[in-house]
């Protein structure tokens, strides 16, 4: 890559960054810049090309670590000169001749000085003018520091936000591509609004960033902004995509959102490596994290210890969104204490049910989840109250479980168009009612509809079932709903039944609940009949009535 960086004597600089190093650093070894030149000494590693490099970039030869520009060689040809003429280390000096003051040596020893950074003059702040290792073999804690002081102290005429928040006029913390050790988070404090961070990766450093800590945190005190605003929120479109954050095993967490309205996390995000939770928004309001995965490690890496206690993303605030997620490697794939959030399009096969993973964890209300996949891990709702869970798909062990909580009842819960598939594993249940902790009471508009599973592999239960018997010269017929309704100690609201009896036979017949869940018909006098009962657990509000 390297190669004609400089041509013979000219020296014409063509896209000197750090960038152009990675070759040298993954090979160790020198790498030749020319072929032509008799200056070239053979024996320059890796670290005296980034000096030159960084040489080049501190005398502002190159003017993006991305795009290659041509600088005259007019202009450079006395810097180089002079660099070539003294003993080519990892700690030399760049001096030019026409400067008033020499280079710093720490440039060139790749350390983050962000008080030589180029300014910044526009709206887009990149890391690597600040000092910034795009390789990630030095600490770029400073220079993220420094550019995001830089990014938050601009100059801008944009009005205010809501309740004081600091307009920032859509400014960028760009990382340019470069992947970047930091062994301290990222930090955006409460009160400031449209920024954004985008385009590279992140890996915190484990000998040095502290294990409380997320790699980037927004925000203020969820309970001191509560003191500043009816909303409960203190900063608003904060935009986050194109990252890789890897935590290490080491961080907390990759993200943490306080007390934020409008925050838009997506596209392209990757969370990786976190060692509690790798997403976390907590409070505020209408965050949205879409087109992401996440893993606490790789999926080849297969069972390992490091997914124990993992929570891929935590939602503890209303009126969220989550849509089009993937989570490869967790204990938990999403957790939400708070209502009205949305979930759309989340596929979780981060651990499963057998190994004590859940997909979806939802103790909160008005939780609408669409197009999930709940895949060999369950969604475990909570005291459902009017949540909704539509067109979704229940892979080998996923299913749904009802948990009994402090409330012990079930107010408004839609199961409809949903499709469970139990392929290699053994028989398993579509629903499951949990009363381990505390037992479920009551039960209103509870409602399936257009649910299906193979017989063969599922048991299937409902809130309201239908049983058929004949029988031979009886009077007494007894159904057991036990096995077919979801509630134990729910009682039957509702009942209906039918008679046919054979031939000319007519005898008066009636019908009684004999135990919590069962049914007994009787005739006054013998018959060949065929009864035919459909019960109910539970109230319904008109229109949801199942029979």
């Amino acid at each position: 890559v390297m190669a004609d960086c400089m041509t013979a004597r000219a020296w014409v600089v063509v896209s000197v960054s750090v960038l152009c190093v990675l070759p040298a650093v993954a090979l160790g070894g020198a790498v030749r810049l020319s072929t032509t030149d008799e200056s070239w000494n053979p024996a320059w590693t890796h670290a005296d090309l980034k000096a030159l490099a960084l040489c080049a970039a501190s005398k502002k030869l190159s003017q993006s670590p991305i795009q290659s520009r041509t600088v005259a060689a007019a202009e450079s040809s006395s810097t180089f000169a002079t660099f070539l003429a003294q003993p080519h280390t990892a700690t030399s000096q760049c001096s030019d001749p026409s400067a008033s003051e020499p280079s710093h040596p720490a440039l060139l020893q790749g350390t983050s000085v962000g008080t030589t950074a180029r300014a910044s003059t526009g709206p887009v702040f990149n890391v690597f003018d600040y000092g910034a290792d795009p390789t990630g073999v030095d600490d770029s804690t400073a220079a993220f520091e420094a550019a995001m002081k830089a990014l938050l102290s601009r100059n801008t005429s944009s009005p205010p936000m809501a309740n004081g928040i600091v307009n920032h006029g859509g400014a960028t913390l760009d990382l340019q591509g470069g992947l970047y050790r930091l062994s301290k988070p990222i930090v955006v404090p409460g009160l400031q609004g449209n920024l954004r961070i985008t385009s590279g990766a992140v890996r915190v450093d484990p000998a040095y960033f502290p294990r409380d800590r997320y790699i980037i945190e927004i925000g203020m005190d969820n309970d001191a902004c509560k003191l500043l605003n009816k909303q409960k929120s203190c900063n608003e479109n904060i935009a986050l995509d194109n990252l890789f954050l890897d935590g290490s095993h080491v961080a907390k967490g990759c993200l943490l959102i306080n007390a934020t309205m409008g925050a838009n996390i997506g596209p392209d995000m990757f969370f990786m490596g976190f060692n509690k939770t790798g997403y976390m928004a907590f409070g505020g309001h209408e965050t949205m994290l879409h087109q992401s995965w996440f893993g606490t490690a790789y999926y080849a890496e297969g069972e390992n210890a490091f997914k124990r206690g993992t929570t891929a993303i935590q939602i503890n605030g209303n009126d969220h969104v989550v849509s089009d997620v993937i989570v490869f490697s967790a204990q938990v794939g999403l957790n939400m204490t708070g209502g009205a959030n949305v979930v759309r399009g989340l596929h979780t096969w981060n651990d499963g049910t057998t190994h004590g993973g859940k997909c979806v964890y939802a103790d909160a209300g008005s939780i609408r989840l669409d197009m999930i996949y709940m895949d060999y891990c369950a969604l475990i709702i909570v005291d459902p109250d009017h949540v909704s869970v539509t067109n979704s798909f229940f892979l080998g062990m996923g299913n749904i479980v009802l948990r009994a909580g402090p409330k012990g009842n079930v107010d408004g819960l839609f199961l409809m168009a949903n499709t469970y598939n139990n392929w290699n594993m053994p028989f398993n249940d579509t629903i499951v009612v949990d009363e381990r902790a505390a037992t479920f009471n009551s039960v209103h508009d509870f409602v399936m509809l257009g649910n299906t599973a193979p017989q063969a592999k599922f048991a299937t239960k409902s809130v309201s079932a239908s049983l058929s018997k004949h029988q031979e010269l009886a009077t007494r017929w007894q159904f057991d709903f036990g096995d077919v309704l979801l509630f134990p100690n729910v009682p039957l609201s509702a009942a209906t039944y039918s008679i046919t009896m054979a031939g000319h036979s007519f005898a008066r017949h009636t019908m009684r609940n004999s135990t919590i869940n069962s049914i007994v018909v009787e005739t006054d006098t013998a018959v060949n009949a065929t009864v035919r009962v459909s019960v109910a657990q539970g109230t319904f509000s008109p229109g949801n009535e199942p029979f």
